[in-house]
């Protein structure tokens, strides 16, 4: 178990977390979610043809009752292009795994951007985002969490513009500097 001397905050942490993680696979975790038996064995299949792989969800809530059957319906998700990953985010990160050599080529994660959208917005572009559309995960929801994926809350159009606005400047910065070769 990892443990902060001081709070870094759940982008660093998430870092921190894979800069520790060892193998071949980096499956993403929050700490209050709970694992279908079949998801490891479901994503390592996906994993086949798909860089990064993630699965739909079912929202539940602090008592682990069934709030949305399936996350992806709950936010009205039709597509997974990085157009519609780009203006509504539609993947709960705790769903998301990776391949670490494709991992690799994201790191670090930029600060600012939540690392599901970095993640997920990426593999998409690239062609490397495999969707399950099997709830692998019961993702809980407190009606204290920070996050408002899974509740009735709204993100501000000022904070929502903004992390758009980072996720292009990182994007340019890291294909440009870091990967120039992956553009075609």
């Amino acid at each position: 178990m990892l443990a902060n001397d001081t709070r870094l905050g759940y982008i660093a942490n998430f870092q921190r977390a894979i800069d520790h993680s060892r193998g071949d696979s980096v499956f993403f975790s929050d700490q209050d979610d709970v694992w279908l038996p079949n998801k490891v064995a479901t994503l390592d299949i996906a994993m086949r043809t798909g860089r990064c792989v993630a699965s739909d969800a079912i929202v539940v809530d602090e008592s682990l009752r069934t709030l949305h059957r399936s996350y992806f319906e709950w936010r009205g998700t039709r597509s997974f292009s990085r157009l519609a990953i780009y203006l509504k985010p539609p993947i709960v990160g705790a769903t998301v795994a990776c391949h670490r050599d494709y991992l690799e080529t994201l790191l670090p994660l930029p600060a600012g951007i939540p690392h599901d959208f970095w993640l997920t917005f990426n593999a998409a572009c690239d062609g490397a985002l495999a969707v399950i559309h099997t709830p692998l995960i019961l993702y809980r929801r407190h009606t204290s969490a920070f996050s408002v994926s899974g509740t009735a809350r709204r993100r501000g159009m000022k904070t929502a513009a903004t992390e758009r606005v980072r996720l292009i400047g990182a994007m340019l910065r890291h294909r440009l500097i870091q990967r120039p070769q992956t553009l075609s």
